[in-house]
C-alpha cells in the first residue's frame, strides 16, 4: 500500500493541516505539516487555496473537520440494533431536537451501548449549507471524510493503552472550546463552549494567584461534584470551567455517567500557557495530561532534519488523517460521496468473457424459480400491508414506520409501565373487556382515547349518531358492571359539528 492522506482541521482562527504517507511496508510518516491563519489569509477559502497550492498538499485524500459549535449534538435511545435501520431512522428521532429544519442539516450518529434490542447512540446533526460550502471550497480534490472537532482526537486516545476509566478531552482553540466525555471505552457526549483562550487571557487569568491562596477553602469537588462556593471570587475564567461541572452533573444525572472523570486530557492552544493548565487542575482537583498524539503513535516526521511540530495545535489535524488511513470509526457529514469506482485492469478479453457465461448459466438456473418468488413476494407484500394498516390503526400518532411490529411491542412497553402503579384498582384489561363486550359488532363506533383509573373509565371517539352511542349506552348500564354512566355527544352546538363523544363511568366493585 502507497497511500497518501490529508488531515485539515478548520479551527476559528486557524487551518491546520498534515500530510500522512503510508509506504509499502506499512510504515507511516508525517510527510508535511502546515499552520495558516485565516484571517491574515483573507477567509477558509482563500486558505484551502493556498495549502492546496503547496507541493506537500496537492495530492491526496482529504479528510476535514468543521467546528463543532457548528453542530448539535444529542443522546438518543432507539428501539432497534440494525445499523441500517438506525441509520434511516436517526434523522427523524433527533428532528425534535434542532434549531433547524430537517432538510437543512446532516446527520450522523455514534452507537455507545446496545442491550436489550435497543441501542444508545451520540446524534450529531451538521449544517448541510457549511458542507456544501467546504466541498465547493475544496473542489478538485478527493474528499473522503467530513468530522467535526475533538472527537477524531479522543477516537484515537481510545486506540492507545490509556487506562479504562473515565476521562474528558478538553480542546481549547482561540475562540471556542470542546469537551469530550468519555466511559469504559466510548464517548458519552461532545458539548461545544463559546470560550478560548482569547476570552480567559483577557477576563481574569491573572487572579489565579487569589484562587491558590484560598482554594482550600473554596470546596471545589471532583469533576461530578458540587459547584465552586463562591465562582465570581476567582473571576470569569472559573465561571467557564463551572460550565463543564454543569455538564458533568446533567450526564450523571440522566444516567450516561456512571463513574467520575479520573483525568483531563488536554489538547489544542490552550496548552500552551502553563498558567491554564495549573488552573484546570485546581478547579477540578484532577490531573491535566498534555496529548501528543504523534509520540502516542509512535509516527515518524520524514527527513534527518524534520519539520518543527507543535503537537497540541496538530493534534486534530494528526487524527484526521490517521482517520482516514485507518478507516476507523467517528462521525461523517460526507456519507452521500460517490465512490469513484476503478477501471478493470491487467488481460480482459477472456474475463468479460467467461464472466458474461457464467451470469447467463445462473440466469437459466433461477428461471423456474421466478413464479414461485413472484408469489412469495406478494404473499409478502400483503402480510406487511395488513401490519402497517393495524400498526397505523393502533398508534396513529406515529408518522415514521421503520419496523411496525418493534414500534408496537414498544409502544405496548409504555403502556404497561403507564399503568404500572394501579394495584389497589380493577385491572385494566377486565373492565376494558366488559365495556367492549356491551358493544356491538358494526357500530360504527371509533375509539380514539382512553382514560383509566382505579375508580372510573372514559372512553372518548367519534360515531356516526346519536343513537349509536345511546345504545351502547343502554346495554352497559344492563350488563350492570360499571355505575353513574355519564354521555356527551358532539362537541359543538352547531350543525357541522363533529360526532364525537365520551362516556364516563365508575367501577362496580
Amino acid at each position: 500500500m502507497n497511500k497518501k492522506i490529508l488531515g485539515i482541521d478548520i479551527g476559528s482562527t486557524f487551518l491546520k493541516a498534515v500530510a500522512l504517507k503510508c509506504d509499502l511496508t506499512g510504515r507511516v510518516t508525517v510527510t508535511a505539516s502546515a499552520l495558516i491563519d485565516m484571517e491574515a489569509a483573507g477567509g477558509l477559502e482563500t486558505s484551502l487555496r493556498k495549502l492546496f497550492a503547496d507541493k506537500s498538499f496537492k495530492n491526496g485524500d482529504c479528510v476535514f473537520s468543521i467546528p463543532a459549535r457548528s453542530c448539535s449534538f444529542r443522546n438518543l435511545s432507539l428501539p432497534f440494533t440494525e445499523e441500517k435501520t438506525i441509520d434511516e431512522i436517526i434523522t427523524y428521532e433527533l428532528e425534535p431536537h434542532l434549531p433547524d429544519p430537517i432538510e437543512t442539516v446532516i446527520v450522523d450518529s455514534l452507537p455507545l451501548s446496545s442491550a436489550g434490542g435497543s441501542t444508545e447512540v451520540l446524534a450529531a446533526a451538521a449544517r448541510r449549507q457549511d458542507i456544501q460550502k467546504l466541498s465547493q471550497y475544496a473542489e478538485g480534490h478527493s474528499i473522503a471524510v467530513i468530522d467535526t472537532d475533538a472527537v477524531p482526537v479522543a477516537l484515537n486516545l481510545l486506540d492507545t493503552d490509556i487506562p479504562d476509566d473515565s476521562w474528558i478531552l478538553l480542546d481549547i482553540g482561540d475562540r471556542s472550546s470542546v469537551a469530550v466525555f468519555v466511559q469504559k471505552k466510548s464517548i458519552v457526549h461532545v458539548r461545544s463552549f463559546s470560550w478560548g483562550m482569547a476570552e480567559l487571557a483577557e477576563t481574569g487569568m491573572e487572579q489565579t494567584d487569589s484562587l491558590h491562596d484560598d482554594e482550600s477553602q473554596s470546596g471545589i469537588k471532583q469533576a461530578n461534584g458540587t459547584r465552586p462556593a463562591s465562582p465570581e471570587a476567582h473571576g470569569r475564567p472559573f465561571q467557564r470551567f463551572q460550565e463543564i461541572v454543569d455538564t458533568l452533573q446533567l450526564l450523571a444525572v440522566k444516567g450516561l455517567l456512571e463513574a467520575p472523570s479520573a483525568h483531563i486530557y488536554l489538547t489544542g492552544g490552550g496548552v500552551l500557557d502553563e498558567a491554564l493548565r495549573k488552573d484546570l487542575e485546581s478547579f477540578f482537583k484532577l490531573p491535566v495530561l498534555v496529548v501528543d498524539l504523534l509520540k502516542r503513535r509512535g509516527i515518524a516526521l520524514q527527513g534527518k532534519n524534520p519539520m518543527s511540530w507543535n503537537a497540541p495545535l496538530m493534534n486534530q489535524a494528526l487524527a484526521l488523517a490517521l482517520r482516514g488511513m485507518t478507516a476507523s470509526r467517528g462521525f461523517n457529514f460526507r456519507k452521500d460521496e460517490t465512490v469513484s469506482k476503478k477501471k478493470p485492469q491487467g488481460i480482459r478479453g477472456h474475463l468479460l468473457w467467461t464472466a458474461a457465461m457464467v451470469v447467463i448459466f445462473f440466469l437459466c438456473l433461477a428461471t423456474w424459480q421466478i413464479a414461485h418468488y413472484y408469489a412469495d413476494s406478494r404473499k409478502l407484500s400483503n402480510l406487511k400491508a395488513e401490519i402497517t394498516k393495524t400498526f397505523k390503526s393502533s398508534c396513529p400518532e406515529v408518522t415514521r414506520i421503520v419496523d411496525p411490529v418493534r414500534q408496537l411491542q414498544q409502544k405496548i412497553n409504555e403502556a404497561k409501565n403507564v399503568s404500572g402503579g394501579m394495584e389497589n384498582g380493577p385491572l385494566f384489561l377486565e373492565q376494558w373487556k366488559k365495556a367492549m363486550d356491551a358493544l356491538h359488532e358494526n357500530s360504527g363506533i371509533l375509539v380514539s382515547g382512553i382514560n383509566y383509573n382505579s375508580i372510573s373509565l372514559e372512553i372518548s371517539g367519534e360515531a356516526s349518531d346519536y343513537q349509536v352511542i345511546n345504545n351502547w349506552k343502554n346495554e352497559l348500564e344492563k350488563a350492570r358492571s360499571f355505575a353513574d354512566i355519564q354521555m356527551q355527544f358532539g362537541g359543538n352546538k352547531d350543525k357541522d359539528a363533529k360526532n364525537t363523544f365520551r362516556l364516563r363511568m365508575t367501577h362496580v366493585h
